[in-house]
């Protein structure tokens, strides 16, 4: 098996050298737009984040709000540097493997 390519700086990640080039990837970078290429990048995230917004959660999250206005807001200012490492490496992890969540157990 070939050695991983080194990376060209301390930030990019090692990724196989013979591993194909994913041609969704190719088309993105392809798209001369930026609208058009924001909105291929986000639109899968965005559907996938608005679809746990439903209706019993919003009333409850309304409810928790009414009760407790902004006194639990301080728990944002913990978590954001939580979720945000966890969603830096779930990106790093399925940058090199070249799955994401769903092919994580496969």
């Amino acid at each position: 098996m070939p050695e991983p390519s080194t990376p060209t700086s301390a930030n990019e990640p090692r990724v196989h050298s013979g591993r194909p080039v994913d041609p969704q990837a190719a088309e993105l970078r392809a798209e001369r737009n930026p609208l058009k290429r924001l909105g291929k990048v986000l639109g899968p995230g965005l559907i996938t984040g608005a679809s746990d917004d439903d209706p019993s959660g919003i009333g409850t999250y309304a409810q928790a709000g009414a009760q407790y206005g902004f006194a639990t807001l301080w728990t944002t200012v913990v978590m954001l540097p939580m979720m945000t490492a966890a969603q830096y490496m779930c990106a790093k992890i399925g940058l090199v493997t070249g799955r994401g969540l769903a092919g994580g157990s496969l």
